[in-house]
């Protein structure tokens, strides 16, 4: 996926992104007042006015209409889609947010309601679409602010399982799961999901929740859950954060941060094993969540760093570049495989590759549940044409693995299999 993409500059911070009616919806909480509005199609850059630090907005199709959550003033601004006009406000029962916790909001279309969590006040607010009123308001049991720690976005996150009657309500520092009644807002359970989340789980911790309601499935980063009895379905191999399914369903899309990369993940959507990796790009914020948004209807996503001004579009169908003209130009490629043999392979296989300058390289070999089985090349090499014979050190099993270069200014994944 490196290099192809469509980039944007909004030269503001971006802290939430959607995507609706050909648009692409911009957030800078930083950047005061202002959504800034994308034409997918041409590329050409508005932007339209909200309260006071917009920090989320969604979508709402069904009724044609946009929903932005302001941190400064508790308030929800309602938006015409079609022209961005502002239909109404509605101020929020909760005093005005100044911490760093940052609120939460998402939209449950088959519930038609908004469910907002401003942390510091531990309250969980639902507003009715249908009304543009606040239906019910309640605290998360256990949960007590701390100034110190509860800090930055996703302290309290959601999401619903409306076929259920279920809200979960995420604790990110305590990694705690609340489950509460979409029907009468009565808290039913508390699971302890710190086993599912290590203490190197990554930036993805600021938005971990994904609720697929096809598969019946609540994915806790990349742990796919049963959301009536909490039992463990399965992993999602490799990647940290589930992004969704494709619409035809052959395939979900996860992601991870790997040091100063990021990469999406191919996976197999009813075992979660791994078809194929991606590059995506290298980051320029480790530290911060990164902001996306995925399009299952076109295969898009749109990705940025949290407080960065660059907006990344792929295309996951074609892997080409979305809106930007080849000018023929010549690109030159640092490296280039050329070919792994014997593929299928037994005992032991060649890799043949071309280094444009010299570098420091690994080379390892990934089961499809994502975990290294064995390095093959680790050390400096020099430019120029190489060729590597590797036997495996390690009794594996038959199936599909993923032989992975990593350099400096590279990173690729080529499909291998080994049969016994």
């Amino acid at each position: 996926l490196s290099g192809s993409l469509d980039t944007v500059d909004i030269g503001e911070s971006a802290d939430d992104i959607t995507a609706g009616n050909g648009q692409l919806l911009i957030v800078s909480r930083l950047g005061g007042r202002r959504i800034i509005r994308q034409n997918i199609s041409s590329g050409n850059l508005t932007w339209f006015r909200a309260g006071n630090s917009p920090c989320e907005i969604e979508f709402d199709l069904t009724r044609n209409r946009i929903y932005v959550l302001n941190a400064f003033e508790s308030s929800v601004s309602r938006f015409n889609a079609s022209d961005y006009s502002l239909i109404s406000t509605l101020n929020l029962p909760v005093n005005q947010s100044r911490s760093d916790a940052i609120p939460w909001m998402h939209y449950d279309s088959a519930l038609s309601k908004l469910f907002i969590s401003f942390p510091e006040f531990n309250k969980i607010l639902i507003v009715n679409c249908n009304t543009f009123t606040v239906e019910s308001s309640f605290s998360v049991p256990g949960f007590n602010f701390n100034q110190n720690s509860h800090k930055a976005p996703g302290i309290l996150q959601t999401a619903t399982a409306s076929n259920h009657n279920r809200l979960f309500v995420f604790q990110k520092i305590e990694k705690k799961l609340k489950v509460f009644s979409t029907l009468t807002y009565n808290f039913i359970d508390s699971i302890d999901v710190s086993s599912f989340i290590p203490s190197d789980y990554g930036v993805f911790t600021a938005d971990i929740l994904f609720y697929d309601v096809v598969s019946n499935t609540l994915f806790i980063g990349n742990k796919a859950v049963d959301p009536v009895n909490y039992n463990l379905r399965g992993t999602v191999a490799l990647g940290r954060r589930v992004i969704g399914f494709r619409i035809n369903r052959n395939l979900l899309y996860s992601a991870d941060v790997k040091g100063d990369s990021i990469f999406v993940y191919e996976n197999n959507p009813l075992n979660f094993s791994l078809l194929n990796i991606r590059f995506l790009f290298k980051t320029e914020n480790a530290i911060g969540s990164p902001v996306f948004k995925y399009d299952p209807s076109v295969n898009d996503l749109f990705i940025t760093d949290y407080n960065y001004p660059v907006i990344r579009h792929y295309d996951m169908d074609s892997l080409s570049p979305i809106g930007i003209i080849n000018n023929g130009d010549k690109i030159i490629r640092e490296f280039e495989i050329i070919r792994i043999y014997p593929n299928p392979f037994n005992p032991s296989f060649n890799i043949d590759f071309k280094i444009e300058k010299s570098t420091k390289l690994t080379i390892k070999l990934y089961d499809a549940s994502g975990k290294e089985t064995e390095v093959i090349y680790s050390g400096f090499i020099s430019e120029g044409n190489h060729a590597i014979n590797h036997k495996l050190k390690n009794k594996l099993a038959s199936g599909i693995y993923f032989c992975r270069f990593e350099a400096e200014n590279f990173s690729e994944t080529f499909k291998t299999v080994y049969i016994k």
